[in-house]
C-alpha cells in the first residue's frame, strides 16, 4: 500500500522475529533497513544478536556487533551480552572470553547477564581458572550473583577435574544464601565422586555444622551427599585404620522398601541392592558400526583404555573412566562425530530384545517379513536417541535401511534426538513429534515392531541421581493392584502409550514395553493389562537375551536389579500381536510421493546432483553414496534452494508424516554464484552443517582433516541446538 517503513515498524517486525529466533528474517529486515536508508539504533542491533544468540549462530552475531561500531552506534552492554551468549551457545570459548574483556575495556557495565553468559562460555571450554577469577570479580565488584552463576563455575570446575573447587563453590552457595538446586547438587555428588576416583576423600560433616543447613529444606540431600561419600570412601578411620562399616539406616522410605522386598528383593538381597543403588554407575558406550573404524577397539586398547563387553549389547563396552587420557569421555572426538555413542547398559536391554525377538519371529515363520527392505519400527518415546540409533543402525546395517520412525513430544528433546540419529549417520529415519497417545489413530497397523520406552518413576536411576530413592512416594498403599496417589497420573499415562502403541503394531510384529523403574504399578500390572485388553501373547525375555531360565519374571519378563547385573534398574517385557490377519498386512511400499508435504519438493537435474556431489567430495571428501549408504534418488529440493535427504516413508504414514521435525536431514543449500537463489550465474551450493556431522571421519576434505575435539563438540552442539530449517506444518 506504498506505506513509508520506519525505524519503528522495522524495530516491532524484528523484535517478532528475535522472539521467535526466526535470526535469518531479522538478519534479511535489518539489512533492508540500511538499502532503504532507515537509521539503526542500539536497541535493533541488540534484538538482532539476540536473534543469531537463541540459534547459535555466533558467527553472524560477532558480525553484526562489529558492524554496529562501523555505522557508529553506540555500543551498550546488551548488545555486548548477547553476543558473549550466542558465542556461549555456538561452543566459541575464546570468543566470548574475549568480547567479556572488550566490555572492560570500553567501561561497559557487566552485568548478572554478561557475567553468567561468559562463565558459561568458560564451562563449556572447561576454563575453570577463568571462571573462578570472574566470579571473585563478580564479588568483589558487587555484582548479584545468581544461582545460574554458581552453577556455571560449578561444572567449570568438575569438567575440568578440580574437584575440591566445585565443593569450595557448593560452600560459597550456601553461606551466600543462594537457593541450592538439582543442578548444583548433582555437580556436588559429581565432585566428590570425583575426588574418590583419585582416592581422596571430602569430609562435608564438617561443613554441615558450620553452614548451619540443617534447617533448610534441601539438608537431606547435603547429609545424603556425606553418607554416600563414606559409603564408598573406604579410607581409614581416625581410632584404627579398619575400613567404615556399611552399617547405616537405609536411604528410602520404609514403604518402598516393602515393595521391593515384596518383588524378591528381601533379606541379604535387599542390603545388596541398597548398597549398589548407592554405587556410581558404572560408564559405558556403545560402537557404531557405520562410522567407527574396524579396528577402534584395538586402538582404545592402545591407549590403555580398560573395556569389558556387555554380554546382552554386540558393540556394547563397560569402560574404566579412570584409564581414558584426555577430554572427559563425554566431548572426546569419537563422540561428538558419531563414532561412539554413550549410554547406560541396562538402557541397551529393550532395543537389543526387540532385534531378538523380531529376528526370531522371522526364523518360525519367513512369511511374516518376506520383504526386508520395507520393515518398519516404531520408538514411541525417543529423546535423547540412545535406543533409536541403537534400533536405526541395525536396520541400517541388516536390513538395507528399512524405516525407523523415532517419536518425541518434547521440541527441545526432539532436537538432541534429531543431533543424534544426524550423528549415527543414520538414513532410514524419520523424527515425529506427536504425542505418543495418538501415534496408534495416526498410523494403525503399519509398523513391524514397536519399542515403548516410557515416561517413568525413575526409582531405577539412583546410581545418577543420589536424591531419587528418597523421593519416592509410596504413602497409602493398601494393594499391589491400586497405584499409590503420587504415581497414578504416571501410571495411566503409561497406559495410553501402550495402547497406542499395540495400535500401531501391525498383526504378526512385537512390542517391546520398558521403564527405568522398580514398582509393580508401573511394570507387571501395565503388562497384565496389555494381555487382558489385547489378549497378547507374552515373549520370554531372558530366553531371547541367552540368560538363566531363573530369571523371568510375570509375563516373561526381565527385572534387572542393581545388585544383580551391577547396573541400574531397569525393567523390560516383550509381546506378539496376533498374526490371524497377517497376509493382508505384509509388504509396505518403498516410494515416498504418498505424502502431500512431499509434493513441493521434487528431484534434483543431473546438473545439480553431478555439481552437489562434486562440491562434496572436494570439500569434504565424501558423499552420501559412497559405500552403498544411500540412493541419490532419494534427494530432494524445493523452491526455497534447501536439498534434503529424505527416508523412504511408504504407504500408510500420511498422518503420521504431517508432525515430522522436518522432511529429511539438511544436506545443502542452493545459490546462485551472482547471490541468493533467484541470482544470476550458475548454481552453487552451501554445504551444511548436517552433512558435516553426518559424515564424521569419512570426510577427509579440507573442511573437515583440521578440526579440533573442541571444534567437533562445537558442531554437535550447533546441530543440537538449530532450529528446523523448515517446519513442515
Amino acid at each position: 500500500h506504498c506505506v513509508e517503513k520506519d525505524i519503528i515498524i522495522y524495530s516491532a517486525a524484528i523484535s517478532a522475529c528475535e522472539r521467535s529466533a526466526k535470526w535469518s528474517m531479522a538478519l534479511h529486515l535489518f539489512a533492508a533497513m540500511a538499502q532503504e536508508r532507515v537509521e539503526r539504533d542500539t536497541i535493533l542491533y541488540s534484538s538482532v544478536i539476540s536473534a543469531c544468540e537463541k540459534n547459535a549462530e555466533w558467527p553472524m552475531a560477532l558480525e553484526v556487533l562489529h558492524s554496529l561500531t562501523a555505522d557508529s552506534v553506540e555500543v551498550d552492554g546488551i548488545a555486548c551480552s548477547a553476543a558473549i551468549a550466542a558465542c556461549a551457545k555456538g561452543a566459541a570459548w575464546a570468543q566470548a572470553v574475549q568480547l567479556f574483556k572488550g566490555m572492560r575495556i570500553l567501561k561497559l557495565h557487566q552485568d548478572t547477564i554478561a557475567y553468567n553468559s561468559a562463565i558459561t562460555a568458560c564451562g563449556r571450554g572447561r576454563l575453570w581458572r577463568k571462571a573462578l577469577e570472574m566470579l571473585g570479580n563478580m564479588v568483589e565488584g558487587r555484582v548479584p550473583t545468581s544461582i545460574a552463576t554458581c552453577n556455571a563455575v560449578m561444572s567449570a570446575c568438575e569438567k575440568g577435574g578440580e574437584w575440591q573447587q566445585a565443593l569450595e563453590i557448593f560452600r560459597f552457595m550456601v553461606a551466600s544464601s543462594v537457593e541450592v538446586d538439582s543442578i548444583a547438587l548433582s555437580t556436588a555428588v559429581a565432585a566428590c565422586e570425583g575426588q574418590l576416583e583419585l582416592g581422596q576423600g571430602e569430609d562435608l560433616t564438617a561443613f554441615l555444622s558450620d553452614a548451619d543447613v540443617s534447617r533448610g529444606p534441601w539438608s537431606a540431600a547435603v547429609w545424603l551427599l556425606d553418607r554416600r561419600l563414606a559409603l564408598h570412601s573406604g579410607l581409614s578411620d581416625a581410632r584404627g585404620g579398619a575400613r567404615q562399616r556399611l552399617r547405616r539406616i537405609p536411604l528410602a522410605p520404609r514403604m518402598f522398601l516393602l515393595h521391593l522386598a515384596s518383588l524378591g528383593a528381601s533379606g541379604l538381597a535387599l542390603r545388596r541392592c541398597l548398597r549398589a543403588c548407592s554405587r556410581p554407575k558404572r560408564v559405558s558406550f556403545r560402537f557404531n558400526p557405520i562410522k567407527a573404524p574396524r579396528d577402534l577397539l584395538k586402538q582404545l586398547l592402545g591407549a590403555g583404555w580398560r573395556v569389558t563387553s556387555i554380554p546382552w549389547a554386540p558393540d556394547g563396552f563397560f569402560v574404566d573412566v579412570s584409564t581414558v587420557v584426555g577430554a572427559p569421555l563425554g566431548a572426546m572426538r569419537l563422540r561428538s562425530n558419531g563414532q561412539i555413542y554413550l549410554q547406560e547398559s541396562s538402557s541397551m536391554v529393550p532395543a537389543e530384545v526387540l532385534r531378538r525377538a523380531l529376528c526370531m519371529l522371522r526364523e518360525r515363520d519367513p512369511k511374516l517379513f518376506r520383504d526386508g527392505q520395507s520393515l518398519r519400527v516404531l520408538d514411541a518415546c525417543s529423546a535423547p536417541g540412545s535406543k533409536s540409533t541403537q534400533l536405526g543402525l541395525w536396520l541400517q546395517a541388516e536390513y538395507g535401511g528399512g524405516l525407523l520412525v523415532a517419536n518425541e513430544l518434547d521440541k527441545r528433546r526432539a532436537a538432541s534426538l534429531r543431533a543424534n540419529i544426524i550423528s549415527a549417520g543414520l538414513t532410514n529415519t524419520m523424527v515425529t513429534c506427536v504425542d505418543g497417545q495418538v501415534l496408534g489413530s495416526l498410523a494403525p497397523g503399519q509398523f513391524d515392531a514397536v519399542l515403548a520406552d516410557v515416561p517413568c518413576s525413575c526409582e531405577g536411576n539412583s546410581r545418577k541421581n543420589a536424591v531419587s530413592l528418597l523421593g519416592v512416594q509410596l504413602d497409602g498403599v493398601s494393594s499391589n493392584t491400586k497405584a499409590p496417589a503420587a504415581i497414578e497420573p504416571l501410571v495411566e499415562l503409561q497406559a495410553r502409550i501402550l495402547r497406542s502403541a499395540w495400535q500401531a503394531l501391525r498383526p504378526g510384529g512385537c512390542l517391546v514395553y520398558s521403564t527405568c523403574t522398580f514398582n509393580r504399578w508401573e511394570n507387571e500390572a501395565q503388562c497384565e493389562r496389555l494381555m487382558n485388553e489385547f489378549k497378547a501373547k507374552a515373549l520370554d525375555v531372558p530366553s531371547l537375551l541367552g540368560m538363566p531360565a531363573e530369571l523371568a519374571g510375570e509375563f516373561g519378563s526381565l527385572r534387572m536389579w542393581p545388585h544383580t547385573f551391577d547396573i541400574e534398574g531397569f525393567f523390560v517385557a516383550c509381546f506378539v500381536k496376533d498374526a490371524d490377519s497377517v497376509a493382508a498386512q505384509l509388504g509396505h511400499a518403498t516410494h515416498q510421493e504418498r505424502w502431500s508435504g512431499f509434493a513441493q519438493l521434487r528431484s534434483l537435474t543431473s546438473a545439480e546432483l553431478n555439481s552437489l556431489r562434486d562440491q562434496a567430495r572436494r570439500q569434504l571428501g565424501f558423499w552420501l553414496s559412497d559405500g552403498g549408504m544411500t540412493d541419490d534418488t532419494n534427494l530432494r529440493t524445493g523452491t526455497d534452494g534447501e536439498v534434503w535427504l529424505l527416508p523412504s516413508l511408504g504407504d500408510g504414514l500420511d498422518s503420521l508424516a504431517e508432525h515430522c521435525w522436518e522432511p529429511g536431514i539438511p544436506i545443502a543449500r542452493a545459490q546462485r554464484s551472482g547471490g541468493g537463489t533467484d541470482g544470476e550465474g550458475p548454481k552453487v551450493f552451501r554445504l551444511s552443517k548436517e552433512l558435516l556431522l553426518f559424515a564424521g571421519d569419512r570426510a577427509s576434505g579440507p573442511l573437515a582433516a583440521l578440526m579440533t575435539e573442541e571444534q567437533w563438540e562445537s558442531l554437535y552442539i550447533n546441530v543440537k541446538e538449530a532450529s528446523p530449517v523448515r517446519g513442515m506444518h
